[in-house]
């Protein structure tokens, strides 16, 4: 997106595919704010659905189901 610069992004994997979720931090309110009024928009051709989380809980379970991406989409 535009203008946010991420931190970290996780992206989800089910069944050993990438689902299309994806888990974004951002380093500012205001970056959190841009991605947040981009939600039910498309990306492209891709269509996006942006929520609010205070903290992904890292457990067993969900970390074998996540990827760590390092590079900017």
């Amino acid at each position: 997106m535009q203008g946010c610069e991420p931190v970290d992004i996780l992206l989800v994997k089910r069944d050993g595919r990438f689902s299309g979720e994806a888990f974004v931090v951002l380093g500012s309110p205001l970056q959190i704010q841009m991605a947040v009024d981009k939600n039910k928009s498309y990306m492209g051709r891709r269509y996006v659905e942006v929520f609010r989380a205070k903290k992904l809980v890292r457990h067993p379970g969900q970390m074998q189901r996540l990827v760590r991406c390092c590079s900017h989409l």
